[in-house]
């Protein structure tokens, strides 16, 4: 009676392990297969597979998933922005079926606005030339910081213009290279009009303590030079441009020499504006600089505590010359010398 009684229950137990292992059977059919995944992006992403399974991959992640059905899947990708992706893949019977996440890419519009002709290159890959005004797209870049080198066309690699942007994902970001041409604001710093030459070329005039911009300045290494009366040199300077440098230049003034010439047969002793500065022996000549210019108070103390007193003009960038003329029986001696 005892086992009359549970005989009902033991085969309902029976059959539901019965089930329980021919859908395990099912599940886990020898002829499943495997998917490998790879994330190449960026950010994380999330794979669902034929709308059930889903499963996140961290950036750089590699994940492979056993017990898959073979044949034709459906994949369905969702990352950060944008729209989810949908791809069929096939997998075989015991085999693997790799699928890859591409990095999703990003492009840069270069707007030439530097007044040449530009060869464009994104991290040393070429992508074309823009004239002047024309807006380039270098697309297909990876999400993440690039370099953009813009190369005058016909004047070689020296000054290029580099800029940096930033790439994200599914988008265009905007480039504006920025003026080429350099330009140098020169002061007049010599108390007088000048002229300014720029590489021995004349460009502009200036009144004294007074500035001029010169524009469309090619960069590069350049002389500006202030010049007076006759092309005389007043004052001179070396610049160094980068593409798209604004510079103030303040040529510095050359100074005045004086030069004693002693045509004389004695020594005698030089002093300017009170200063002692040596004696000149006979037929010797001598050039003092440290000068300011205007005008200079020269005394020449001869033997005997004789002395003759000259006054002296000096002006930026010239030499003025003091001869002593020979003295009574020297001529002999001079033209000897």
């Amino acid at each position: 009676m005892f086992a009359h009684t549970h005989a009902p229950r033991i085969a309902a137990a029976a059959a539901a392990t019965l089930l329980l292992s021919a859908a395990a059977a099912q599940a886990h059919s020898p002829l499943d297969g495997r998917i490998s995944l790879h994330n190449d992006r960026h950010r994380p992403v999330q794979v669902t597979i034929d709308g059930e399974e889903t499963v996140r991959l961290d950036p750089g992640q590699t994940r492979v998933l056993s017990h898959i059905p073979n044949g034709v899947r459906f994949l369905e990708v969702r990352g950060h922005r944008g729209p989810a992706l949908s791809h069929e893949l096939h997998v075989p019977v015991r085999g693997t079926a790799r699928y890859e996440i591409e990095a999703l890419r990003g492009a840069a519009a270069v707007l030439n606005d530097s007044g040449v002709p530009m060869r464009i290159a994104v991290d040393g890959r070429p992508f074309g030339l823009a004239s002047p005004g024309q807006r380039l797209l270098a697309d297909g870049l990876r999400p993440g910081a690039h370099k953009v080198v813009a190369t005058p066309v016909g004047r070689g690699s020296l000054y290029p213009i580099v800029r940096s942007v930033v790439v994200e994902a599914g988008d265009e970001s905007r480039v504006r290279l920025g003026d080429w041409h350099a330009s140098v604001v020169v002061r007049n710093t010599t108390g007088q009009p000048a002229r300014i030459y720029l590489d021995g070329r004349e460009m502009d005039r200036a009144r004294p303590g007074r500035t001029e911009r010169l524009d469309r300045v090619e960069p590069g290494r350049h002389t500006v030079e202030l010049r007076g009366p006759h092309g005389r040199l007043l004052a001179r300077a070396e610049i160094d441009l980068a593409p798209g440098e604004r510079e103030t230049v303040q040529p510095r003034a050359l100074e005045p020499e004086l030069q004693v010439r002693n045509d004389r047969r004695q020594s005698v002793e030089v002093v300017i504006d009170g200063r002692h500065m040596g004696r000149l022996a006979g037929g010797e000549s001598r050039t003092f600089t440290g000068l300011r210019p205007g005008m200079h108070r020269v005394t020449i103390v001869e033997g005997r505590g004789r002395s003759t007193q000259h006054r002296v003009r000096l002006s930026h960038g010239e030499r003025e010359v003091l001869a002593l003329a020979p003295r009574r029986g020297d001529r002999d001696y001079v033209a000897r010398n």
